[in-house]
């Protein structure tokens, strides 16, 4: 089940992110980072 979630970053990091990710895997990316650490 999907979740939504909402968060704050500097604008430099989200230009980063939708640069080099690209502006529509933004979730999947942070979700992959995030996964191994919070998923047991």
């Amino acid at each position: 089940m999907r979740r939504k979630l909402t968060i704050t970053v500097d604008e430099e990091v989200h230009e980063g992110l939708r640069r080099v990710v690209g502006p529509r895997h933004i979730s999947r990316f942070l979700e992959a980072l995030a996964r191994p650490h919070v998923v047991l």
